[in-house]
């Protein structure tokens, strides 16, 4: 399967096909990625090879410019984002400030700055935790809770999350920190109240901690609802990212910014094919299942 999979984004790349969409696509339009915990070394890596294509810049540049407050930014442009605030984003320091790399981290108020666990992390089938995704919130924790022995509040030995002191020391003017709720439930599976607890409680705790205002939120898993985005607006964000593929330009609804994920280990030629817009345009093309039986997760 690797290999057949090897083979589909090589042939993407190799046929010019990602490069013409890049062109057509997201030469006016900003591209923003989505990772979550990637080692220094591989997204060193990534980063140079964006650079030959993308311009770099923040999360801020570009709601300025979408919000109007900025006249233009660079063609190509690009905002590297990384979801729920992993300890190990620590280790992406120095590569950030030798880089002058701009990324934005999301993070779970209620695990970072703990030794809570992500909740996910207590269940080893890919397949289990898919399922989960689809339960009623209550139903899913207390699957979690008599399956696997998670609770939401538990401390565990070691941290799995950045701590308030590492958060601290990363913090400037290319480490930006916005809101991703407190414990990642899928929002749209919660009831109104624990839908607006995990929104405003993660606003309000994160802005305690940074002693700055939030202006972006993260659905979780990409999911939402009118209810998210009105609840969203009401604890008086500025936009909202999903994981909604594709580009944005002016046009683009706020609270409905799309992103492009990337898995943490990709191959320069994934990262650029999926970085391009092609692959997802391919996806939607084939449907659930891609060129050569790749079957898309």
């Amino acid at each position: 399967m690797e290999i057949i999979r090897s083979s589909v984004f090589s042939l993407l790349w190799l046929s010019g096909l990602a490069s013409l969409w890049r062109r057509v696509v997201q030469s006016t339009r900003v591209t923003v990625l989505c990772y979550h915990d990637p080692d220094a070394s591989t997204l060193a890596s990534h980063v140079q090879s964006l650079r030959k294509h993308y311009q770099l810049i923040s999360l801020e540049d570009f709601l300025d410019w979408h919000r109007g407050q900025r006249a233009s930014i660079p063609a190509y442009a690009m905002v590297i984002t990384l979801d729920d605030g992993h300890a190990g984003n620590f280790r992406l320091l120095d590569l950030v400030n030798t880089q002058n790399l701009p990324i934005s981290i999301f993070l779970c108020s209620g695990i970072v700055g703990t030794c809570r666990h992500f909740w996910w992390s207590s269940v080893t089938s890919e397949r289990e935790r898919a399922r989960l995704k689809t339960l009623a919130n209550h139903e899913r924790l207390a699957k979690l809770e008599n399956t696997w022995g998670y609770v939401v509040q538990k401390e565990y030995a070691e941290p799995e999350a950045l701590s308030t002191q590492q958060i601290q020391q990363m913090a400037s003017s290319r480490i930006d920190f916005q809101a991703h709720t407190r414990f990642h439930p899928i929002l749209p599976n919660c009831t109104d109240q624990q839908a607006k607890d995990e929104i405003f409680g993660c606003r309000d705790e994160l802005r305690e901690r940074l002693g700055t205002e939030l202006k972006a939120f993260a659905y979780p898993n990409g999911e939402y609802s009118d209810r998210e985005i009105a609840l969203v607006k009401e604890a008086g964000f500025q936009c909202a990212l999903t994981l909604d593929a594709g580009c944005n330009d002016r046009s683009t609804h706020p609270f409905r910014l799309k992103r492009i994920i990337m898995d943490d280990d990709v191959s320069t030629t994934e990262l650029l094919v999926r970085a391009s817009g092609v692959w997802d345009a391919t996806k939607r093309l084939f449907g659930k299942r891609a060129p050569f039986g790749y079957r898309v997760e």
